[in-house]
């Protein structure tokens, strides 16, 4: 029993990355950044080609991590600014995203090819046993480093006149020019670390599951799921959806089987959001006739 929670608890700090940088976008940004999953994806590919390069895995994964948040920077400022703040409506945003992520994930198949590649954990070594459990130290690693990543971002939207700012366009996007704050200046900051937690994510999980470019739908469907499961307007909710998902899925594996997880997985989150819709976290709005 155990072993199914710590290994769930891994994979679902994985997911809880990916919802945390989708969910962190939409509240900020109030747009539905569906090449996000491109982004994980690229953080694992990234990872693979500055391993092959020569680069020391343990450089390799910030690295990788590094450059997707760059390169997402640069998606916002040719993309995604004009569509956002440009008022050319969610669906054209929508659209927008999910070519740009079926570009990216033609140029990475053009370039690494369609296989799965293999990167070398960060912490070789045999499985660890804990309480009789046994568990692969790359989750545990995992686990480690989504905490520290998590209390990080927590301090910088707590404590920072960025995080303030990002915060303050989570209420009113329109209306915090007023203020002083340049959206122009916020939402590329946005973009920049939802992509570093996207790659994070990317660069952590190939040596789990290995690097390839078509694993960017999957996790996308598992980022959006539990960052609706955990309350898609608080990102901290779309964390604990993110481990919620991961737990639900490998007890699903354990008494369904591995062709019955994902349904297990997804009936699960059907009849929690049945019964509170806006999610785990989420608050409840009141519209008015």
């Amino acid at each position: 029993m155990l072993q199914y929670l710590l290994s769930g608890l891994g994979i679902g700090c994985v997911y809880g990355l990916v919802a945390l940088g989708f969910a962190l976008t939409y509240q900020a940004a109030r747009f539905f950044n569906f090449a996000h999953g491109a982004f994980f994806m690229l953080g694992a590919m990234g990872a693979y080609a500055l391993v092959r390069a020569g680069v020391p895995v343990g450089l390799a994964v910030p690295g990788a991590a590094l450059v997707v948040g760059a390169f997402a920077v640069v998606c916002e400022r040719l993309v995604f600014r004009r569509f956002v703040l440009g008022g050319q409506g969610e669906i054209n945003t929508i659209v927008v995203a999910i070519g740009l992520a079926s570009i990216i994930r033609g140029v990475s198949v053009a370039v690494w090819g369609p296989q799965p590649q293999s990167v070398p954990s960060l912490v070789p070594g045999d499985a660890i046993s804990l309480g009789g459990a046994v568990v692969r130290r790359e989750l545990l690693v995992i686990m480690v480093i989504t905490a520290i990543v998590a209390a990080a971002l927590f301090w910088l939207l707590q404590r920072t006149r960025a995080g303030v700012a990002m915060r303050a366009t989570a209420d009113d996007l329109p209306l915090v020019g007023a203020f002083g704050i340049d959206v122009r200046v916020v939402l590329p900051t946005v973009l920049f670390i939802s992509g570093l937690l996207a790659g994070i994510a990317g660069a952590l999980v190939a040596p789990v599951f290995k690097a390839q470019p078509v694993m960017d739908v999957p996790m996308l469907i598992k980022g959006l799921a539990a960052a609706i499961l955990g309350g898609l307007g608080n990102p901290w909710g779309a964390l604990v959806g993110g481990l919620c998902l991961g737990v639900i899925e490998s007890f699903g594996s354990r008494y369904g089987g591995s062709s019955w997880a994902d349904v297990i997985t997804y009936a699960v989150i059907l009849v929690m959001l049945v019964m509170r819709p806006e999610g785990l976290l989420g608050k409840r709005t009141l519209e008015k006739a």
